[in-house]
């Protein structure tokens, strides 16, 4: 009768330690790739809010709407101050496609008289 060498349990548990160390790695990888992906998009999002902003306050737009760009939705609110009547309140804030806020911004400036 022939002998069949076998592996023992101690090998069998060092190869799953190796594949389980593997795996991890992976997953952190993926993690820090999707996550840099979501940066961009909100760096992205924050020069669009920026642009807008600066593009209300050039053009005295100052009332509410929602504008698509790009990839986002930019929702705009303008609103009186409560610490004085002279100031307003500009609110932008950029939505993705699956509805998650990337970036807001919130700027003070004076009324026109």
């Amino acid at each position: 009768m022939r002998q069949l060498k076998a592996s023992s349990l101690l090998e069998t548990i060092v190869a799953m330690v190796i594949l389980l160390t593997v795996f991890s790695i992976s997953i952190v990888v993926i993690q820090n790739v999707l996550r840099t992906a979501s940066m961009g998009d909100r760096t992205n999002s924050y020069f669009l809010l920026e642009e807008e902003l600066h593009e209300t306050i050039k053009n005295k737009k100052y009332f509410n709407e929602e504008i698509e760009k790009d990839q986002f939705k930019v929702s705009k609110e303008v609103f009186d101050s409560i610490l004085s009547d002279s100031l307003l309140v500009i609110e932008l804030k950029a939505v993705d496609a699956k509805g998650v806020v990337l970036t807001s911004i919130r700027e003070t400036i004076l009324k026109d008289e």
